[in-house]
């Protein structure tokens, strides 16, 4: 049997129905109609085969990338003030990437964007995360994690990111 891939993924359509009686307020968001009215999602597991040696992480680094201009993307670690991965092996092509926002380690809170080539991805705040699928896969020099407010010493966030594929 070959390594696996599973994503598990769900969204939720909330509309805001929140109401004010007599002054007082109450918050009460329900699952959109126009989105069938429930939780979407499941199980993605058709992804490619992992290779052993082509999965790694790198665990409460802070991202010092301030701009995809001439960067080597996660080929590397030079996104981050770290001096390597902290387990595993870099692959060239990734089937999945994970980026966990894990908190403002010093100053004002900012936005991690996640790139795929120019696009941006997702935009995390802290405590969010995001796990994308990359199906064709995607050259890890492809891939970014980004913080344009970074200041070293002044400004840092901090974040776990995973990425494996198979080649």
């Amino acid at each position: 049997m070959a390594n696996e891939i599973r994503i598990k993924t769900s969204v939720e359509i909330l509309q805001d129905n929140d109401t004010t009686v007599e002054g007082i307020t109450y918050v009460n968001r329900n699952l959109d109609g126009n989105a069938d009215g429930r939780r979407w999602g499941g199980e993605y597991k058709t992804l490619p085969a992992y290779s052993d040696d082509k999965v790694c992480y790198w665990k409460n680094v802070i991202v010092s990338l301030t701009s995809v201009s001439n960067s080597t993307g996660l080929s590397d670690s030079a996104w981050t003030e770290a001096a390597d991965v902290t387990d595993g092996a870099i692959c060239q092509t990734a089937n999945v990437i994970a980026v966990e926002y894990v908190k403002q380690s010093i100053g004002a809170d900012t936005t991690i964007k996640v790139y795929i080539g120019a696009e941006i991805h997702a935009a995390l705040s802290p405590g969010e995360a995001i796990v994308i699928p990359l199906s064709a896969g995607e050259l890890a020099t492809n891939l970014d994690i980004v913080d344009t407010n970074y200041a070293n010493g002044t400004r840092e966030a901090m974040v776990n990111v995973m990425i494996a594929g198979g080649t």
